[in-house]
């Protein structure tokens, strides 16, 4: 009976942040474990939760992957006030491929930022050492 209360969700105008907890209690783990298991802080569950920093590309695939939560869902609220799985959803799973190619891409465009702020540096230090020999 409890699990009931858990998956029911009064608030029809949940938060992206409210549902990634309503979907915590429903599998009944406390802050550290589920952050575990998306892969990131405990400090960044609770931001999420908080609706205070948005949901990481990361996270969001764990919960519609390895907890099979409807994207639709998660992200819109478009299917009610109750949990939504995929299953229930009546949408093909997101394939796991799909968001390991993401996963590269987004990981291709953080390196390509690293080595932009890295030349940002050299130039900057350049412009520091020319100034000196003048």
């Amino acid at each position: 009976m409890n699990n009931i209360f858990l998956i029911r969700i009064i608030n029809l105008q949940m938060t992206v942040g409210q549902r990634v907890k309503a979907v915590r209690l429903h599998f009944g783990l406390e802050q550290s474990d589920f952050a575990e298991k998306l892969r990131i802080s405990q400090s960044a569950l609770s931001k999420i939760e908080n609706d205070t920093q948005k949901i990481s590309l990361e996270a969001l695939s764990s919960l519609v992957i390895d907890f099979e939560i409807d994207t639709k869902w998660l992200l819109a609220g478009i299917g009610g006030d109750t949990i939504v799985f995929n299953k229930d959803a009546g949408d093909d799973p997101v394939p796991r491929e799909y968001f390991n190619e993401v996963q590269k891409k987004v990981l291709h465009l953080q390196e390509l930022v690293i080595e932009l702020q890295n030349d940002k540096i050299m130039m900057q230090q350049k412009k520091i050492d020319e100034q000196k020999h003048q």
